[in-house]
């Protein structure tokens, strides 16, 4: 656990100059520093500083809003050869062998190119493994290789060039230009003549003086050769390394790479910069191919090994997305070619998707994956990457009928309803790095009292435990409420049916926490006579008391078999759905804490069910204060609709599913929906879609749908089918759910789907007085240096890279949680209140 405190010297806080001898003598964590900008701000203001003249060659640096660059002193570049493809031949197999790199091709010809990671999703070390001939292992291993040394290059693709005019093999001789940023904090340029000559041909002038060390230097042109009285090559380094931080492989997502050249609108130098978290640090100087900015036409960028053509080999589960931009007059998206220049590799699996954008800054992105079942698509919006982090085979859980949890620890969590050590269902762990840990197998005690065949997914309330609930088993065989701790230690709150007649209610959804901090839910089935399912609230402790029993009205008009969980609106009040009852179509409901119920809606009060049949699922509480929620059944197709009701009651059909030609946008929905940072809301849908497996969308809330995913899009649908669960948006801005069928297995998966959303902070509760307690999940937030509540500043506490602890400070109104971090500012997914 670390406190943030101050550094030595002293701050401006809240307009008081306040001296280190005072802060020195304060134990709590320091108040929050003024806010950063936002990622558009930032943005435009470092594209802005980039495009302000260096006042001379050497190194310089800029933090926000500063309009002028400020010179630093420059690092001396390092030794590391940074190696062409051996023999000087374009590489066409790279990047883990398993197919071509992509690089950025224009018809002008590039005056400025960049490289940075539009997503790192999974990413937990790294290693340089060495390539003997640039041959590498076919299974490398980080058993005894150093971690975290790896490059980023912006690598020109070989070109003609007037330096090469005194090789005496000029038919072949051609100039390469690298832009490297080295783990060790080092931005510089590396420039080669390829096939400059044979063995004993000495190299253009200047030429270096301790060539004779080995390596490559500053001082001027060194030879190279690949093999002793081999052709000779010549190497040599700008003669300035830009000063940027050493950054771990974890920081990846933090780096960006840009290149300039000389010999455009007037300019004689070239320059690097490596913006590490938003901050850049440059560094220009004499070009030794001045003619370059008349011949770039094409650029790749990538992270590779640390030189000598050594390999990035990263964890299993790893994903990134690339991103190279060009500028060349042009507001064209660049083409791309399948072909890397450059003797390093990483082990990522190419996927065969390249995405082309034009518009202010012309790129190319593209995927590259070790993890299970990768696809990339183009939309407008971006390249969207699709991953299976985990397949159940059964013994670690079979059929994950339920959605996920993200808990403080950064890890996911759910239940399988089958499989496990026992066949009846488990809690699992997975991380978004694709480990996956089972934590609990049910019915481990004799006759099942700890519960069996969870059909709900879980809830991690503010106490760090993850509540759930069983649909069988438990000590009267109808199901339980169970906490659990992140490490596996169950305890059984509450076992029902435990009165006469079921009066308590039998075979539980799943539960929310309200801003009262109790845990509310439903069954479905028990309670009244007839059977409809309850509405109940339960202490953390295991106090259990039943508000509402359906079906207590004649004919059921308030509803029967609520078959989902329910959700605390802004208003105080809990919406949920039923199955059955009114029409025969199912109902919305609402009911206040205490248990007084309102039915909102019937389904099926319109001719042929045209505005929907039977929800499965629970609602959510857009940021207009609408609820959405979808049907199984009916709708204009009779397959299922998408629909917005007010929380007065007034429903609106947004979409029937079945409205494309062979239901490629999907068909019935089990699952309820979750709204995004970008104000969209994502679902999934059981059946249909171009693999008839079920489908990934995207709804806007005026009822605009886009189909992202169809599954059993891969061979034997190892990529999963017929998803019956919600999704998730986790801190890192990724989309996460569950498949109950498919995979390697056929148990069923999880997977991720990066949709070009970034990260962002969320808020353990998200209500709350001034001085209450209040956790902060995200990614990456060591380092942190601001929290506010609506720009209200508080003391916090970085526990870990996901996790702040903080409490609601004096002055905080209702609005966002902001923290500001090494990378940026994150902003919470939704407002906090403050009554």
């Amino acid at each position: 656990m670390k406190s943030f405190r101050s550094p030595r010297g002293c701050i401006k806080a809240l307009g008081i100059i306040v001296f280190a001898s005072l802060l020195c003598a304060i134990s709590a964590p320091l108040m929050a520093q003024a806010p950063s900008p936002t990622e558009l701000e930032g943005e435009s203001w470092r594209r802005t500083i980039l495009e302000t003249p260096r006042p001379k060659s050497g190194c310089f640096t800029a933090t926000y809003p500063e309009t002028e660059w400020r010179e630093v002193l420059c690092k001396t570049p390092p030794h590391n050869l940074f190696l062409p493809k051996r023999g000087g031949a374009i590489r066409t197999q790279t990047l883990g062998g398993t197919g071509p790199d992509y690089s950025a091709v224009v018809t002008g010809f590039i005056t400025e190119a960049e490289g940075s990671f539009a997503s790192v999703t999974g990413v937990t070390s790294e290693c340089a493994v060495q390539c003997p001939n640039q041959i590498c292992p076919t299974n490398p291993t980080c058993t005894s290789a150093p971690a975290n040394q790896y490059s980023l290059q912006l690598n020109s693709k070989p070109f003609t060039t007037e330096t090469c005019s005194g090789s005496p093999n000029q038919a072949e001789c051609q100039g390469w230009e690298q832009f490297v940023y080295l783990y060790s904090g080092d931005g510089y340029i590396q420039y080669w003549l390829l096939n400059y000559g044979p063995a004993g041909t000495a190299c253009p002038p200047p030429r270096g003086a301790s060539c004779a060390l080995g390596g490559v230097w500053s001082d001027g042109w060194c030879p190279f050769s690949f093999t002793t009285g081999g052709e000779v090559y010549c190497v040599v380094n700008s003669m300035k390394s830009a000063p940027a931080p050493s950054e771990p492989i974890t920081s990846l997502g933090q780096l960006i790479l840009t290149g300039a050249v000389a010999g455009v609108a007037g300019a004689t130098n070239d320059s690097i910069t490596v913006t590490v978290g938003g901050t850049p640090y440059t560094a220009s100087g004499n070009s030794y191919f001045p003619d370059l900015g008349s011949r770039w036409q094409e650029v790749e960028f990538n992270v590779f090994g640390d030189g000598g053509g050594d390999q990035a080999v990263f964890n299993s589960g790893s994903t990134i997305i690339v991103t190279t931009s060009v500028a060349s007059g042009t507001a064209s998206g660049p083409t791309a070619d399948e072909q890397s220049f450059t003797g390093e590799s990483n082990n990522l699996t190419l996927v065969p998707t390249y995405c082309p954008y034009g518009g202010a800054s012309p790129k190319i992105e593209f995927m590259e994956s070790n993890a299970a079942s990768p696809a990339a698509t183009c939309f407008s919006s971006g390249l969207q990457a699709f991953t299976t982090l985990a397949s159940f085979n059964g013994t670690d859980g079979a059929n994950p009928y339920t959605g996920l949890v993200q808990a403080t620890n950064g890890d996911l969590y759910g239940t399988t309803v089958s499989g496990g050590a026992n066949g009846d269902g488990t809690v699992f762990k997975v991380t978004t790095s694709s480990a996956l840990t089972t934590l609990y197998s049910f019915c481990s005690q004799s006759g099942c009292t700890d519960g069996a065949n969870p059909y709900a997914g879980l809830v991690h309330p503010t106490s760090g435990y993850l509540y759930g609930t069983t649909f069988s088993g438990g000590a009267n065989g109808d199901g339980t409420v169970f906490k659990i701790t992140p490490s596996g230690t169950l305890t059984t709150l509450y076992s029902f049916c435990a009165q006469s007649s079921c009066t308590d209610g039998a075979s539980p959804d799943a539960l929310v926490q309200a801003a009262n901090g109790y845990l509310y839910g439903t069954t479905s089935y028990g309670g009244a006579a007839d059977g409809g399912g309850t509405v109940f609230r339960i202490t953390p402790t295991g106090e259990l008391t039943t508000l509402y029993r359906f079906c207590a009205q004649s004919g059921c008009t308030d509803g029967a078999y609520p078959p989902g969980g329910l959700v605390q609106a802004t208003n105080g009040n809990l919406y949920g759905t039923t199955f059955s009852g009114a029409d025969g179509g199912g109902t919305v409901f609402r009911i206040t804490p205490s248990g007084a119920l309102t039915t909102l809606y019937s389904f099926c009060s319109q001719a042929n069910c045209a505005d929907g049949e039977e929800p499965a699922a629970g609602l959510v509480q857009a940021t207009n204060g609408n609820l959405y929620g979808t049907t199984f059944y009916g709708g204009a197709n009779g397959d299922g609709t998408v629909f917005k009701i007010t929380p007065t009651g007034a429903l609106t059909t947004l979409y029937s599913f079945c409205s494309l030609s062979a239901c490629t946008d999907g068909k019935y929905t089990y699952a309820g929906l979750v709204q995004a940072t970008n104000g969209d809301l994502y679902g999934t849908t059981y059946s249909g879609g171009a693999g008839t497996g079920g489908t990934v969308f995207k709804i806007t809330p005026s009822g605009t749908l886009t189909t992202l995913y169809s599954f059993c899009a891969q061979s034997t649908c190892t990529d999963g089918a017929l998803p019956t669960a919600a999704l998730i948006q986790a801190t890192n801005g990724n989309l996460y759910g569950t498949t109950g069928y498919g995979g390697g297995a056929g148990g069923g998966t999880v997977f991720s789907l990066y949709v070009g959303l970034g990260p962002f902070v969320e808020t353990l509760p998200t209500s709350g007085k001034v001085g209450a307690a209040v956790k902060i999940l995200g990614t990456n937030l060591t380092g942190a240096t601001g929290v506010t509540f609506n720009s209200a500043a508080t003391v916090f506490t970085v526990v870990s890279p996901s996790l702040i602890t903080t409490t609601v400070p004096a002055g905080a109104t209702t609005g966002k949680v902001q923290v500001v971090t090494p990378g940026g500012t994150l902003s919470s997914n939704v407002p906090f209140r403050v009554p």
